[in-house]
C-alpha cells in the first residue's frame, strides 16, 4: 500500500518536524523526520499495516498500524504493567519484569503499536510444530472441527460473547492443547535450556 495515494501530506517531511516519535514522552525525545509511505499489509484478520518512521537521530523504527480496534485498552494495560514492574523492582522476585511496548491510540478505532522484533505468533509456532507448509488438514485440524461446530451459525463474527465462549470451550475439548509445550521442549538443546525458556515465557508479556 502506498500511503501517498491515500493521504498525500505523508510525503511532506516538514509536517512532522515538531512531533515526537510515537511512544516517546521525554522532553528531549527525538522527533519524526519522515514516514515511509509504503505500508506492508499483514495477513492477520484485521489486516494491520507495518509502518516505518525515521527519527531525528537517524533511527528507523517500525510500528503496527491497527484499525477497527480501540487501542486505548492496550495503552491502559501497558500503564498497568509499568506499575507492576515498579512493584516487582521493590520486592524479592529475582528481577522479574513484564515486557512493555509503546501503544499510541490515534482515535477510538485506530492506533500505533511498537513493533516487537523476533516475536513469533502462536499461529506460526503451531504451524511450524505441525509441519510448516504441509497439508492444512494436518496442520489445522481445528478448522474442520470449528466448521462443524459453527454449521448452524450464519456468521461467527455475529455470535454473542456467550456463544463464542461456548464454541471455544467445545473446540478445546475436541483438540490436543499441548502443541506449544511440546514445541518449547523439542526446540530446547537440553533440560536446562527448556527450563530457562519456560521461565522466560512465564516472565513475558504472553502470560
Amino acid at each position: 500500500v502506498d500511503a501517498r495515494e491515500v493521504h498525500p501530506p505523508l510525503a511532506v517531511a516538514d509536517a512532522y518536524s515538531a512531533i515526537a516519535m510515537p511512544g516517546e514522552t521525554r522532553p528531549d525525545a527525538p522527533t519524526i523526520v519522515s514516514v515511509d509511505p509504503r505500508l506492508q499489509v499483514m495477513k492477520s484478520q484485521q489486516r494491520p499495516k507495518q509502518l516505518r518512521i525515521v527519527s531525528s537521530t537517524g533511527e528507523r523504527r517500525m510500528y503496527l498500524l491497527k484499525g477497527r480496534e480501540d487501542q486505548r485498552q492496550d495503552e491502559r494495560v501497558m500503564q498497568l504493567f509499568h506499575f507492576v514492574n515498579e512493584y516487582l523492582a521493590k520486592g524479592d522476585e529475582g528481577g522479574l519484569t513484564l515486557h512493555r511496548f509503546a501503544v499510541v491510540p490515534l482515535s477510538h478505532q485506530a492506533g500505533l503499536i511498537e513493533w516487537v522484533p523476533d516475536a513469533p505468533t502462536f499461529g506460526s509456532v503451531i504451524r511450524e510444530h505441525r509441519g510448516g507448509n504441509a497439508d492444512p488438514k494436518l496442520t489445522h485440524p481445528e478448522r474442520d472441527i470449528l466448521n462443524d461446530i459453527l454449521h448452524s451459525y450464519a456468521d461467527y463474527d455475529r455470535l454473542t460473547i456467550a456463544q463464542k465462549v461456548d464454541t471455544f470451550a467445545t473446540l478445546v475439548d475436541c483438540t490436543d492443547c499441548t502443541d506449544f509445550r511440546r514445541w518449547m521442549r523439542l526446540g530446547a538443546r537440553n533440560a536446562e535450556a527448556y527450563i530457562a525458556s519456560r521461565r522466560a515465557y512465564a516472565d513475558s508479556l504472553a502470560t
